[in-house]
């Protein structure tokens, strides 16, 4: 069994700035509300509450936060690499117990071309994910046991998309995102596949998907309850996937809505 190896680094600046200044773009809010994107921002980045404003150009808003971020990062390097060191060591666990029981839980085998996990960190009011390169990014200050709550979060993610390419195939060149049913499914099944008592044992972090797939509901019931049930009764984890993933697609439009 292939395992791959945790790496952590610094984020790449302009990475970084590009994913804090579209949170903020006027229409980003608007298309994707499965989280509230802008006050997040402003409760991590206080100072750009006092500046970002209705009437700026999405440019504007890129050379702002472009700004702080440098200043933050020259600021903040010493610190950045000291928790560098710090997580590394942290998140060995993964390779060790956790990793492997995942591989087993979605009963895939990892890709032999990719032999790392890369978690980058920097300056993130949300923790962007790509389950093509595996992949993830994080504030450098998030407290340790969120750190390897959404360590463990994002690594389903890169697993299950392994198990469906297995199972279907996939051949676009970006990875799938809001609102894409396939990632729908990606964070729909946090809840039920890191709650098992398999993976608690090994990960005991207990995991919630996005609020607002409970808050949401189909016929009175919340939307993730589905999930939930076929989940429990799934025959195995290719059957899951692919009922779930036929739930979300009949249903797509009101799950946006």
């Amino acid at each position: 069994m292939v395992i791959p190896e945790i790496k952590v680094k610094i984020s790449d600046i302009e990475f970084n700035t590009q994913s804090i200044a579209e949170l903020l773009y006027h229409d980003f809010s608007e298309k994707n509300k499965t989280l509230p994107f802008k006050k997040r921002v402003c409760h991590a980045f206080p100072q750009l509450a006092s500046i970002i404003n209705n009437q700026m150009t999405n440019q504007e808003i890129y050379d702002v936060v472009k700004r702080m971020m440098y200043k933050e990062y020259e600021k903040n390097a010493d610190e950045m690499e000291e928790r560098r060191v710090e997580l590394l060591s942290k998140l060995e666990v993964f390779q060790s117990a956790i990793i492997p029981k995942m591989l087993d839980l979605f009963e895939v085998d990892w890709p032999k071309e990719q032999q790392n996990i890369t978690c980058y960190l920097g300056l993130y009011a949300v923790f962007p994910r790509n389950v093509l390169t595996k992949e993830y990014w994080i504030h450098y200050k998030t407290a340790e046991d969120v750190i390897m709550r959404a360590s463990v979060h994002e690594i389903n993610h890169f697993i299950l998309f392994e198990k469906w390419k297995a199972m279907h195939g996939y051949t676009l060149q970006e990875a799938p995102s809001y609102p894409d049913v396939l990632w729908f499914l990606e964070e729909m099944a946090v809840d039920p596949t890191l709650n098992t008592k398999e993976m608690q044992e090994v990960a005991p972090y207990p995991q919630k998907a996005y609020q607002i797939f409970y808050d949401n509901t189909l016929n009175d019931i919340p939307i993730e309850e589905y999930i939930i049930k076929l989940f429990k009764e799934r025959n195995n984890m290719a059957d899951f996937l692919d009922k779930a993933y036929k739930f979300i697609e009949d249903n797509h439009r009101d799950i946006i809505r």
